[in-house]
């Protein structure tokens, strides 16, 4: 009895140990991520682009990675619920593999859609509830995003087109996640950044933003 009851304790010990150990990771991770996004100058500067001058850590960015966590927190109904965000984000993370692979390769085109097309069949299973926070998060994100541009004098058009087609597939395949559909979505959506006129007007667009950010700094 006296076992049972200690692998109990160690069983719930566990419990809280090992997922704080992840959440540190995570947070330090990204709150790395945040200031690259500031040094690159899709994020704030003025915000999260300050590094501690001893511990050589940005303690602004930490602060605001753990507001966003505390909100996620808060929003979410049940640790599953939490762990079904989680796995929606990296599923996002994911999708970049294939759009990559048919934009630096087109012969994989195919073979990168049929991916993307499963990646987004799986999208389905992350309930509304869960799917429209991810969405109005990557939505915030991309506002602040677009402001920081705009201010770098890169032209609405131009951010639109870059934008939209992400945040209208997210979007489109919320309201309505039957297979079918969200297949056809995915297959229409991935042919169309993958194809060789939009990667071109995205290495322009990238192209343009250093210059400006360059000048910017000189």
């Amino acid at each position: 009895m006296a076992l049972h009851h200690a692998l109990a304790v160690l069983l719930v010990a566990d419990r809280v140990v090992s997922p704080s150990g992840t959440g540190y990771a995570y947070l330090g991770g990204a709150s790395r991520m945040f200031y690259g996004m500031a040094a690159e100058g899709q994020m704030p500067k003025w915000a999260i682009s300050r590094l501690h001058p001893k511990f050589n850590i940005c303690r602004r960015s930490m602060t605001i990675n753990w507001i966003l966590t505390a909100l996620v927190l808060w929003y979410a109904d049940s640790w599953a619920s939490l762990m079904v965000v989680v796995t929606g984000y990296h599923i996002i993370g994911y999708m970049a593999a294939p759009i990559s692979m048919g934009a630096i390769k087109p012969k994989t085109r195919i073979f990168g859609m049929l991916i993307f097309i499963v990646l987004g069949l799986i999208m389905t299973t992350v309930p509304k509830h869960d799917l429209i926070m991810m969405n109005l998060s990557l939505l915030l994100l991309m506002v602040i995003f677009s402001i920081i541009q705009i201010r770098n004098k890169v032209k609405l058009p131009i951010l639109i087109s870059l934008i939209l087609p992400l945040m209208g597939y997210l979007w489109l395949i919320f309201v309505y996640q039957n297979p079918i559909y969200v297949g056809a979505v995915s297959a229409i959506f991935y042919w169309i950044i993958t194809h060789e006129k939009y990667v071109h007007f995205c290495k322009t667009h990238k192209g343009e933003t250093l210059h400006i950010e360059e000048d910017a700094s000189t």
